[in-house]
């Protein structure tokens, strides 16, 4: 293996895309732009799949053990797209960061920056930031809770616009 093609075990012109994601400047809708569409894993098939659910859910095994579901049945995504709020997205930009997968995180949305994991008091995303996510998505796993108004709403853009969608309700015993 040549060292120039590859790096961490990752294709090396797929590695050099995460440079720019450190960049704080580097908006979710940017990222989109430069990313979406590409077959990023060189598996044959494009996936932009938009991850979304409660806000106030903080399990990480399960939902690790969802998205490893997910691909099982489907495919490995080449981008993952987070509207940067907590509980789901905070995990799913863990747990897309653990395996290298390349994200599109839209904080641009917010009024404030999320201060951890947990997300009180801050007000609610754009309305817009649903349609921005879904835009280039090719797929869409949802994990909606009993208040998961935005879930709800993404969910049914996302059938609207004819992207494939899963629903997987979060269990109780992993919320705050």
């Amino acid at each position: 293996m040549d060292s120039r093609e590859w790096f961490l075990g990752t294709p090396y012109r797929v590695a050099r895309q995460f440079e720019n994601m450190a960049d704080d400047s580097n908006t979710g809708a940017a990222t989109v732009e430069r990313l979406a569409g590409r077959d990023l894993n060189q598996d044959g098939k494009v996936i932009n799949l938009v991850i979304c659910g409660n806000s106030r859910f903080y399990d990480y095994q399960w939902l690790e053990e969802q998205l490893e579901q997910w691909i099982k049945w489907n495919a490995h995504p080449d981008l993952i797209i987070i509207g940067g709020a907590s509980g789901v997205d905070y995990l799913a930009e863990r747990w897309a960061n653990n395996y290298a997968i390349p994200m599109a995180i839209f904080s641009e949305a917010w009024n404030e920056p999320r201060r951890g994991l947990e997300d009180t008091g801050r007000p609610e995303a754009s309305p817009t930031l649903g349609d921005k996510m879904l835009e280039h998505a090719t797929h869409l796993i949802a994990f909606p809770g009993p208040k998961s108004k935005w879930t709800t709403i993404m969910i049914k853009r996302a059938r609207e616009l004819g992207i494939p969608g899963v629903e997987v309700p979060t269990p109780p015993e992993g919320e705050a």
